[in-house]
């Protein structure tokens, strides 16, 4: 079972997913009151790394050539179009252009940053005022931070995704003497990243014909992982989003020639 620290992370979280995804019946958090009933938590050391892992669409994306965000910065819905994979691509993994993931979508802002719409802001402050974690650098993790969020191109293989997230979980118990323990937080397809991870580790079996047993080779490090809204036995939604594209209020659409491009949408 979470301690109480993952409970109330896990609380914010649920309510910056639900903003995410455009429900009208949001349920309001109030963060001065999970600081007051969490304070003796806030003040207990971590003896252990929370890494978070958002859903599709809750990394923003940003194309290195021009500076300029194509998802999750101001600019987004003039560039939305930017976000289609060439279908010529042998393997997602090894497609390569100028956009790569830049940071956890907190918020996304439109009409040139003069509104704003929050994603998962709430979750990574409720993670420090309240659960008293460390917020870190997942790339540069440094010996003294205890919490990270995880980004990746949400648009690729999420397998990719996963050998990605176990670079990452190296890089963080290169910082320790000891090997600390991970407890991982996923929204929606984070979860399915991490599963991925903790059955086969940061290696790519699903070219194979027959689907090998698990090796739980992501197991080593992993204490628990927590989902949110992930889904384990697939998603009808994705058809109708493979069919029709992504309609997001107030803030854009993506064309369903887009969407048909993105591996992360079928798995």
């Amino acid at each position: 079972m979470a301690s109480n620290a993952m409970r109330v992370v896990a609380a914010a979280a649920i309510s910056a997913a639900m903003l995410a995804a455009g429900c009208a019946s949001t349920p309001t958090v109030s963060e001065q009151t999970l600081s007051r009933i969490y304070s003796m938590e806030r003040k207990t050391p971590k003896d252990h790394i929370g890494i978070f892992i958002p859903g599709i669409m809750g990394t923003a994306l940003k194309d290195t050539a021009t500076g300029r965000y194509v998802w999750g910065g101001a600019a987004s819905r003039v560039l939305a179009g930017m976000l289609s994979l060439p279908l010529s691509t042998v393997s997602a993994a090894t497609h390569q252009n100028s956009v790569v993931p830049a940071e956890l979508l907190s918020t996304f802002r439109w009409f040139g940053g003069l509104a704003e719409t929050e994603v998962y802001a709430t979750a990574a402050r409720v993670a420090v005022d309240a659960g008293g974690y460390t917020p870190g650098d997942i790339q540069d993790p440094g010996v003294d931070a205890n919490t990270f969020a995880f980004k990746y191109d949400w648009r690729m293989d999420l397998v990719q995704a996963a050998i990605e997230l176990g670079a990452a979980i190296e890089r963080i118990q290169a910082q320790h003497p000891e090997p600390k323990r991970i407890r991982l937080l996923c929204h929606s397809a984070g979860g399915l990243v991490a599963r991925y991870y903790l059955k086969y580790g940061a290696q790519d079996v699903l070219d194979q014909e027959v689907l090998p047993e698990p090796t739980y080779a992501g197991a080593r490090y992993i204490e628990k992982i927590v989902m949110l809204g992930t889904p384990n036995t697939g998603a009808l939604e994705a058809f109708e989003r493979l069919h029709e594209g992504i309609k997001i209020p107030t803030i854009g659409w993506l064309s369903a020639e887009t969407v048909f491009s993105m591996p992360s949408v079928y798995q």
